[in-house]
């Protein structure tokens, strides 16, 4: 009887992202919830204030969430919403475009690493829509 040959690294690795591996918890990627901290305090950090913090932070879980599966999660369209959604608040002054396509890469390289160049494209389009129409939301803040 021939011993199995060694799983490739890459499904190794992406087995574990998707959660179908019982590797040990060092070899899995980043925290969940390590991504919208650092989109929040790339918005603060621009003097826009927690309340627009959070508006990015819930974009972004909704792209993290796809982590755990494969397929068929709606991260391209929640990929698409979080970079639109950061173009609106760098078109009213709330952070810095650079500080959050950084963000938003994080975010999609954790979700979709297999993904980089339909990323990254997302990534270069979607906030210079976002810009064409600020988010105007002081009224909707506490």
């Amino acid at each position: 009887m021939r011993a199995p040959r060694r799983l490739p690294e890459w499904l190794a690795v992406e087995l574990t992202r998707t959660g179908y591996s019982d590797l040990p918890q060092q070899r899995r990627g980043p925290r969940l919830r390590v991504l919208p901290q650092r989109a929040r305090q790339a918005v603060i950090a621009a003097g826009g204030g927690r309340g627009r913090a959070q508006i990015l932070e819930n974009a972004l879980r909704e792209v993290i969430a796809c982590a755990p599966v494969a397929e068929d999660t709606g991260f391209t369209d929640g990929l698409s919403r979080a970079a639109y959604t950061a173009g609106g608040l760098a078109a009213r002054g709330y952070a810095i475009i650079g500080d959050l396509e950084r963000v938003l890469k994080g975010a999609a390289d954790y979700a979709r690493p297999t993904h980089e160049r339909r990323s990254t494209q997302i990534i270069r389009s979607e906030p210079e829509a976002g810009t064409r129409r600020p988010l105007h939301i002081e009224g909707h803040l506490a």
